[in-house]
């Protein structure tokens, strides 16, 4: 695993989780423009939640790196991430 790639994910991953439990924004989509060992850059788009609209059934609480795996791959990257609920 590259460690600076898998902080990079992680700490990405933390801040679209406070968007939603912070700022109550819900992200729809997400595009990862550029991902390196140093820099991951992304767009996200979402909207403030509306719980008529979202329906949660099951809340994630935190992003861990519990099982994480980041490899570098032939056409980009992958990954596989435990999310604790």
């Amino acid at each position: 695993m590259r460690q600076q790639a898998a902080d990079l994910l992680i700490n990405f991953l933390r801040e679209i989780l406070y968007l939603f439990n912070g700022e109550s924004f819900v992200t729809y989509d997400c595009e990862i423009k550029m991902f390196s060992n140093k820099k991951l850059t992304a767009r996200l788009a979402g909207e403030p939640f509306n719980k008529i609209k979202y329906t949660i059934k099951t809340e994630i609480k935190a992003v861990t790196y519990s099982g994480l795996s980041v490899k570098k791959k032939k056409l980009g990257w992958k990954a596989r991430i435990i999310f604790d609920v």
